[in-house]
């Protein structure tokens, strides 16, 4: 969270406050409105920590694919010169296929 987003959030808290104190209102309703305003600050908090996690994990998850199709590319590398090896090989040794 940045310092605007918390200033935001020290001005929402002091302007409910300053509601609380200086209108003629009964000590549970201020309760209700102090209690109601620090939840609903306490539910966007939590939501904005949790985009950012949900965000990370999307963003490891593309990482991780880019990875396995580095992977991917490397062993199909390799085996194309495997085959090109036993194709050589082939041309080289006089192989017959085995009978039993």
């Amino acid at each position: 969270m940045n310092a605007r987003s918390k200033s935001r959030i020290s001005l929402s808290l002091a302007s409910i406050l300053f509601c609380c104190a200086y209108i003629d209102m009964s000590t549970a309703a201020k309760l209700t409105l102090a209690s109601t305003s620090v939840g609903a600050i306490g539910i966007v908090i939590f939501v904005h920590y949790q985009q950012k996690a949900d965000k990370a994990a999307m963003h490891q998850g593309v990482i991780r694919d880019m990875e396995q199709q580095r992977i991917k590319r490397e062993r199909l590398v390799d085996f194309e010169m495997q085959r090109q090896l036993e194709e050589e090989y082939r041309k080289i040794q006089n192989v017959k296929p085995s009978t039993d």
